[in-house]
């Protein structure tokens, strides 16, 4: 119970300060979702790491990936997720990273649009792909939509997804569930 209202009071929270935020700059408020929407842009190559692989995604570059760094974010701690596996996980193997970014690349394409999504309890990995001497970054997320973005153009998770990248990180038997982790009361 404790984690709804903990939930419940950061969604109350981000709705005022962006309602706040709107008002000081003369837009008009918002009223309050009725549900989580997500808006996903359209495919516009990479925003996030200033690398080679910024040019043309994770996508244009897989044969360069030297290997991977798999990290948590947990944006609402306050939750207290529990996870089966460490936050970190490294993937030191050219070959088994280079299988990870075919895996995402492969992943369906996420329409631009806006989009209605199941709640997202703020859970994502950032996979870090060593590409020559710079990085790339792709984020995946086992809530809400279950997105996939970063230096690759927005993709929708597929089931294989799951089992997949946890093969690659040495997870036995890995599912979305293990990546959403247990939260007490959900």
């Amino acid at each position: 119970m404790r984690s709804v209202l903990v939930l419940t009071a950061a969604v109350l929270g981000a709705i005022g300060i962006g309602i706040g935020a709107m008002a000081a700059s003369g837009q008009a408020p918002l009223t309050a979702p009725t549900s989580h929407s997500h808006t996903v842009p359209a495919p516009a190559g990479s925003r996030t790491s200033p690398s080679k692989a910024a040019a043309s995604g994770i996508c244009g570059e897989i044969g360069s990936v030297s290997g991977a760094v798999v990290d948590r974010v947990v944006a609402i701690p306050q939750n207290h997720p529990t996870f089966s596996f460490p936050a970190v996980v490294s993937i030191p193997s050219a070959a088994t990273a280079q299988q990870v970014a075919r895996l995402l690349c492969s992943l369906p394409a996420f329409p631009p649009g806006i989009y209605n999504c199941p709640v997202d309890l703020g859970i994502s990995y950032n996979v870090v792909f060593a590409v020559g001497a710079a990085s790339a970054i792709v984020s995946v997320n086992p809530w809400g939509c279950e997105t996939v973005n970063g230096d690759i153009s927005p993709r929708a998770a597929a089931p294989r997804l799951w089992s997949d990248l946890g093969a690659a990180m040495g997870l036995k038997h890995a599912t979305r569930t293990t990546f959403a982790g247990m939260i007490a009361g959900l």
